[in-house]
């Protein structure tokens, strides 16, 4: 057990901490362990892309629904729209910033969609806005923002 104290007159009790890391450590190994099967996509091949070619990470698809992100939607639906060459990974592995979709091209890996189809308009000299007026883009950015920020749960 801890060791206690009395530090200008307050009651000081200290945890030995080591031994809660420890177990902490020992019970997330064993979650981790044992629940691995458990976690979709857990056992699903690794996907690679070679050079050129977009890694899109996602979440797995399931059965009568195309896609359960409206985020990795609009990022595969713009793939698709730009021609760009791409293939999908849906084990359900998040980016650095604790996001998916996200995407890897040669190496470099891009989190979050909108930064993702910023990415790969400058990296493949795309616009699918290239046609509207400024009129039409404000309203397609006023658009997306509200649909993006106020449809999803």
């Amino acid at each position: 057990m801890g060791q206690s104290h009395i530090i200008n007159n307050k009651y000081i009790f200290e945890v030995p901490t080591s031994k809660y890391k420890m177990a902490a450590r020992l019970r997330s190994t064993l979650v981790r362990f044992f629940l691995k099967d458990v976690f979709a996509g857990s056992n699903a091949p690794k996907v690679t892309a070679p050079n050129g070619v977009v890694l899109l990470h996602q979440p797995p698809i399931s059965d009568g629904v195309p896609m359960i992100s409206n985020f990795a939607l609009k990022l595969e639906t713009y793939l698709r729209m730009a021609e760009i060459p791409y293939k999908n990974s849906f084990v359900p592995k998040m980016s650095s910033k604790g996001k998916i979709p996200w995407i890897v091209y040669n190496g470099k890996k891009i989190p979050d969609s909108n930064f993702c189809i910023a990415f790969l308009n400058e990296e493949f000299k795309v616009d699918l806005d290239e046609r509207l007026n400024k009129t039409e883009k404000a309203v397609s950015h006023a658009i997306k923002t509200m649909v993006e920020e106020n449809s999803y749960w």
